[in-house]
């Protein structure tokens, strides 16, 4: 005799029909659709100001971007998906559906985009760093990062973590000529901004105000 385990649709499908109807999106009301898109919404926005937002360190850039996009997701996959659905229905009914199951996966789909969108751009702004004794790149520059924008309250200037790395690869651009040799394959920058680098350009600290 076989059994069957009942388990969550995966893509808010259930081919086998062995979920339970209360798992079933297909079971659920638009009202409910459209409240589960807005609480997403709403908890990454909690989330998001608590850890400080786009300006706070990774997680709130992070945070931030599954925000955006579960926004811009639940927008227009909502008026998106009303529209197909309710041009091939003719009738407000069928675009009502259309929009709350358009809202409800694209509030998921957008969060997890723009979140992993924007843990790929930290990751590769960590490549811009050299790292220094036991930090790897990324924790040096998530340490400086903490140091020199977050402590010394410059986030209006770097904006956010990725932003900083930015900067400081176009402050060593445009003043690598002027700076002098720490020692063998470090050179500083002084000034406001300032920073230290290898010679090959690697970013060992960056700076916005004078040390």
């Amino acid at each position: 005799m076989r059994t069957h385990v009942s388990m969550t649709p995966v893509m808010l499908t259930d081919s086998t029909g062995y979920a339970p109807d209360w798992l079933n999106p297909s079971n659920w009301s638009n009202s409910t659709k459209i409240t589960i898109g807005v609480a997403i919404i709403v908890a990454l926005a909690v989330a998001t100001v608590a850890t400080g937002g786009a300006a706070g360190g990774v997680a709130g850039y992070i945070l931030a971007g599954a925000l955006k996009g579960a926004v811009i997701g639940a927008v227009s996959g909502g008026l998106i998906s009303g529209t197909i659905n309710g041009v091939s229905s003719g009738s407000w009914q069928g675009f009502a559906d259309g929009f709350a199951n358009g809202f409800m996966t694209g509030a998921i789909i957008g969060g997890v985009t723009g979140a992993a969108s924007n843990a790929f751009k930290v990751a590769r702004a960590a490549q811009s760093w050299n790292g220094a004794g036991r930090y790897s790149p990324y924790k040096d520059m998530v340490r400086h990062y903490q140091k020199h924008v977050i402590n010394e309250s410059q986030q209006h200037l770097a904006g956010n973590i990725v932003n900083y790395t930015k900067h400081a690869n176009q402050f060593f651009a445009s003043n690598s000529t002027s700076g002098y040799l720490l020692r063998e394959g470090v050179m500083k920058i002084a000034g406001a901004p300032g920073g230290i680098y290898t010679t090959g350009g690697k970013i060992l600290s960056y700076w916005y105000i004078g040390l």
